[in-house]
């Protein structure tokens, strides 16, 4: 049996149809700024080295320099995981009979929500942006019944064709069989 069905309490009937993470290029942004962010050290020796030797010659301020190097990489190091942690563990789940959405917020704090199909009254998707459209990725707005709050897969691949599968699921749930 999957794991994703015990971690997620899925009925034995129930069919995941989809399996929905972010785009790459969001995680990807933040990795750039970390790589910045982890040059700027180097650039700032090497200016010192050039410019102004005689700060290296004094042995305490080169093991103050050095700790607080290591700390801030050790912070950025933090950061990242961070990220890759909020990256990896936000998820959304579409099955035949609802859909759960795993929202990760830092380290130690999720939620878990469940909307069934039968709530659906409206999907929409909508691209922003260069980089979304050309890369393909943007949000999924579903729109429920009731007083809950509307569920937002976002910043998801191919949203326009995850609208399509998800209101294609809601009026087959809707028509009654005959």
């Amino acid at each position: 049996m999957n794991p994703l069905y015990k971690l997620l309490q899925l009925n034995l009937t129930e069919r995941v149809i989809l399996i929905l993470r972010r785009h790459w290029f969001i995680f990807f942004k933040k990795v750039l700024i970390f790589l910045v962010l982890i040059a700027i050290p180097v650039i700032i020796y090497a200016i010192i080295v050039n410019f102004y030797p005689e700060i290296l010659s004094q042995s305490n301020l080169v093991t103050l320099i050095l700790m607080g190097i290591s700390l801030g990489y050790l912070f950025l190091w933090l950061v990242l995981f961070n990220n890759w942690v909020n990256y990896y563990l936000d998820l959304w789940i579409v099955t035949n009979q609802k859909i759960i959405s795993v929202d990760q917020k830092g380290l130690f704090n999720h939620t878990v929500a469940r909307l069934p199909i039968t709530r659906i009254q409206d999907v929409k998707a909508n691209s922003k942006g260069y980089a979304q459209t050309f890369l393909n990725f943007g949000n999924v707005e579903i729109q429920t019944a009731g007083e809950e709050k509307n569920f937002i897969f976002e910043e998801i691949p191919n949203p326009f064709k995850v609208a399509d599968q998800v209101n294609d699921l809601a009026e087959k749930e809707i028509k009654p069989t005959s």
